[in-house]
């Protein structure tokens, strides 16, 4: 498959490379999903606190830490499923958290059927659930 030619950065004077399926560079990108996020409720008046943080590693272990639209996977489980290791929970959490901060590919748990408002039957139901990465979230977080 041809490869299409990288972009610039469709900020003012901003001569860097726009990220992967993105007209920002990573750090433009950071900077306007912290300008977004800075109107938002926290993530814990939003329903993603504690019991959250619980629920996501089993949505992802139950999903084998795998994209189930495109099969994607974090470097570190694919090295474990190769190798025939179980993945250390904690470490490939820590793993996700940085890629997220540095603006790169990793898994989120997503609702299959969109939570408008916060409600624990609905929110934390493991049937609702399902692990994607980065990437087809944000396709089907625009499509919504």
């Amino acid at each position: 498959m041809p490869m299409l030619p990288k972009r610039g950065c469709c900020e003012p004077m901003c001569g860097a490379v726009a990220a992967p399926d993105s007209s920002r560079c990573p750090a433009h990108a950071r900077a306007e999903q912290r300008a977004l996020e800075a109107g938002r409720p926290s993530t814990t008046e939003r329903g993603y606190g504690g019991p959250w943080q619980r629920v996501r590693p089993l949505v992802f272990a139950r999903d084998g830490w795998r994209c189930c639209r495109c099969g994607w996977q974090p470097p570190y489980a694919d090295e474990c499923r190769r190798f025939g290791l179980p993945v250390d929970v904690d470490r490939q959490l820590e793993l996700l958290a940085a890629a997220h901060q540095a603006g790169e590919r990793h898994l989120v748990a997503d609702h299959v059927v969109p939570v408008r408002r916060f409600d624990p039957n609905t929110h934390y139901a493991m049937e609702n659930l399902q692990t994607l990465c980065s990437t087809c979230h944000n396709r089907k977080s625009q499509g919504e």
